[in-house]
């Protein structure tokens, strides 16, 4: 019974630390994670926070600017500007963090097989790797909603694939150094197979800089969702979304900045937040920095 209850404490422990790590060498990370976490609940609750239908139009009320009755105006149909930025940040929101995710495993996949497995596999995936990295990051994400269409699922696939590479490079890296340690070496001495070593004591090694890279990632991949929106390559309209309300309010930015102002100002502060929250991540899982 001894053995989990100090197991239990040294794993406290070990967050008691981390969470000190993170408050100490980075003030800005829990205004950020606060502020993080508001976009999140907001868009989960959306349907309850939003003060109007985001698809309703009023053509009499159109470009109509802030007022009491709509506090961040109306666009060009006459929709309620506030009510559509809340219900976009759902989809903005979907395809940041699903196309860091999704990225992010199988970037894992491909890294964890190509570095343990070395040879010819490594070899022919890490050339594939070069290939896709060869590639400018929006370029890429053009290229494959072109080919596939555009649409909220084909923009998820599109930045799951492009930030792939990223991931796949960083794992290998990794494993090559792990790899030939003592432990994993003990692991394979007494009979353990490849898959094991690979998820059960490699992985877990890994696991810092994948957090870090993942949490950057989101960023990245939010803003150029945005973009691609905006372009019209994203979420087609109705569908609300901060990029693609950029695309459309950009035809009215001198009569009605305010169309384009509030989505512009919700990507600048989400973005920064996770980017704080990814630096202090990155602060605190460093093992290279001392206390």
């Amino acid at each position: 019974m001894e053995k989990p209850q100090q197991d239990g404490r040294h794993r406290r422990e070990g967050i008691s630390l981390l969470m000190r790590r993170i408050v100490t060498r980075n003030r800005l990370a829990i205004p950020s994670t606060i502020v993080l976490v508001a976009i999140v609940l907001i868009a989960v609750f959306a349907p309850w926070v939003a003060p109007y239908d985001p698809y309703s139009q009023d053509i009499m009320k159109r470009l109509e600017s802030p007022s009491n009755e709509h506090l961040m105006g109306n666009d060009d149909l006459g929709r309620d500007v506030l009510s559509r930025l809340i219900f976009g940040a759902r989809n903005s929101l979907i395809v940041g963090f699903a196309g860091a995710i999704l990225g992010t495993i199988m970037g894992v996949v491909i890294g964890l097989t190509s570095g343990y497995i070395g040879g010819r596999m490594d070899h022919w995936l890490m050339r594939i790797v070069d290939v896709m990295m060869s590639f400018p990051g929006m370029l890429l994400a053009i290229l494959i909603v072109a080919v596939m269409g555009p649409g909220l699922v084909n923009l998820i696939v599109a930045l799951a694939i492009w930030n792939t590479p990223g991931f796949a490079r960083i794992v290998r890296g990794n494993v090559l150094s792990i790899k030939e340690q003592e432990f994993v070496e003990a692991s394979r001495a007494v009979g353990s197979n490849r898959l094991r070593i690979m998820y059960r004591h490699i992985l877990p090694n890994t696991v810092s800089p994948i957090i870090v890279h993942t949490t950057l990632s989101v960023a990245t991949a939010l803003l150029t969702a945005a973009g691609m929106s905006f372009l019209g390559l994203g979420v087609q309209p109705p569908t609300p979304e901060w990029g693609a309300m950029i695309g459309v309010g950009r035809h009215h930015i001198r009569d009605a900045p305010h169309i384009v102002t509030f989505p512009g100002l919700a990507i600048f502060v989400t973005v920064l937040a996770i980017n704080f929250v990814g630096d202090a991540l990155r602060d605190a899982l460093d093992p290279r920095l001392t206390e």
